[in-house]
Parts: structure tokens; C-alpha cells; sequence
């Protein structure tokens, strides 16, 4: 799956969990993107299997599009986590550098700096809201 793909798929999660509903028009304001990008963009994940359209024109994910947008959520709040941890506050990420890094990330690397934050102490126990699995 491509890098615009995820955040479209991103932001139709985060999306519906919020209002239960998403329209074209809100991936293109909230993505602040064209309306034809928006068909296109679409139309891939349909054919992906990762949305689905309504008859009344809403988009909504399907049980494989949940998963997959879990996921990319739960590897952003283990790394934001993990800089917080090991850096604080001499370095702070732009939601797009965190998406840039979530993106790139291996599941392997991932695991990895869970293990370490489960370790690392009990202060570290929001890990276990957001475990990759």
C-alpha cells in the first residue's frame, strides 16, 4: 500500500470513529486535497478491499481496512511513545514526520521498540493500549 494511500485510509478511520460517517468532501478537507483525488484515491482501496461505498455516497472501511488503519495507528503511538521516552522534548514530530516514519517502519523494528518500552519500566504502561498485534 502506497504512503497516500495509508493517510487516506488514516484519516477514514479516524474519520468514522469520530462521526460514524465520512463523505468525500471530508477526506478532501480534512486531507486538503482535490475532489478527484479523492475519487481516485477511493477507488484504489476499493479495489484493495479497504473501503467500501455506501448507495448514499459514504465511504466506510471494511474489516481489513479496520485492521490495517489499527495497525498504522498502534505503530504512530508506539513510536510516539518511544521518542517521548528517549528524547522528550528536544525533539518534537509533525504528525506528517510521525506518518513518515510509522509508514517506513518494519512490524520487526516495531515489536522491537515495544519490547524495549515494556522493559524500560511501568511508566511506560500506556504501551499496553496501544500494542502491536
Amino acid at each position: 500500500m502506497s504512503y497516500s494511500s495509508r493517510n487516506y485510509l488514516d484519516f477514514i478511520y479516524r474519520q468514522s470513529t469520530q462521526t460514524g460517517y465520512v463523505r468525500p468532501v471530508d477526506i478532501s478537507n480534512g486531507l486538503h486535497v482535490a475532489k478527484p483525488s479523492v475519487t481516485r484515491a477511493v477507488k484504489i482501496l476499493e479495489t484493495e478491499g479497504m473501503v467500501r461505498k455506501d448507495p448514499r455516497g459514504g465511504i466506510g472501511l471494511t474489516v481489513l481496512g479496520t485492521a490495517v488503519a489499527r495497525i498504522s495507528r498502534n505503530k504512530r503511538e508506539i513510536l510516539r511513545i518511544f521518542f517521548d521516552r528517549t528524547i522528550g522534548d528536544r525533539c518534537t514530530l509533525s504528525d506528517q514526520e510521525m506518518n513518515r516514519i510509522a509508514y517506513s517502519i518494519s512490524d520487526e523494528a516495531i515489536r522491537a521498540i515495544e519490547e524495549y518500552l515494556q522493559k524500560a519500566g511501568p511508566e511506560n504502561s500506556i504501551i499496553q493500549k496501544a500494542a502491536f498485534r
